[in-house]
């Protein structure tokens, strides 16, 4: 009466750019130098669990108390997966080549992620500071790592058989069932004043129900 689908990937992919959906303009700090571009790539989830549960009841008691208790499915589905890339940028062009992808200088590297992050500290930027006019900033890109991700749905179901050829599907599910809070990634634009702060997060827990005739 149970099906149990897990699984566990460890991944690492390195590229030279991250394909933001334009085939115009060029993506590199450094024109001509793709090689100083490199770092991870901004999917780059290095740890995902899955786990799949679906527990179906046998019943309990007798007659019409057996009937209806029987057959019901619950189904939660976990989902696990560790922070993604970050790429910490100016938000200038302060290396005066026309392309907009200037990131800072490190200036002290074991400031730059606060021993207790937070939503209001998730990185500190009295770590960076912006790279000197005609210069390239030393920091890497997608060098950071925004919040983990931990989520929970679950679905209760059943099936009535109201007549030959005839059934009737009910059915409840609820998303993010913990109403945990998974943050987004933080502002990494040193011209921002939010630089560092998470201000946004994935939808709260939400409930729906739903009835489905078959015929």
């Amino acid at each position: 009466h149970y099906t149990v689908l897990a699984n566990y990937t460890w991944s690492h992919c390195i590229s030279e750019v991250d394909f933001t959906g334009g085939l115009a303009g060029s993506q590199y700090q450094i024109p001509g130098n793709r090689g100083a571009n490199r770092g991870d790539c901004n999917f780059d989830y290095r740890h995902v669990a899955n786990l799949s549960l679906v527990l179906q009841s046998a019943g309990i008691g007798d007659g019409w108390l057996r009937r209806f208790s029987k057959d019901w499915q619950l189904a939660p589905i976990v989902q696990i997966r560790s922070g993604g890339p970050l790429t910490v940028t100016t938000g200038s062009d302060t290396s005066l080549t026309g392309v907009g992808q200037d990131r800072p200088n490190i200036v002290n590297p074991s400031l730059a992620v606060p021993a207790n992050q937070s939503a209001a500290a998730w990185l500190y930027r009295g770590a960076f500071a912006n790279n000197a006019p005609g210069t390239y900033g030393n920091a890497g890109r997608d060098a950071f790592r925004g919040p983990h991700y931990v989520n929970v749905d679950f679905s209760l179901s059943r099936m009535f058989t109201i007549h030959e050829g005839w059934q009737l599907e009910v059915r409840g599910e609820s998303f993010n069932a913990l109403n945990h809070a998974n943050l987004k990634a933080p502002t990494v634009s040193l011209s921002s004043s939010n630089f560092g702060i998470i201000t946004t997060a994935e939808d709260p827990r939400i409930l729906q129900f739903g009835m489905k005739l078959k015929f």
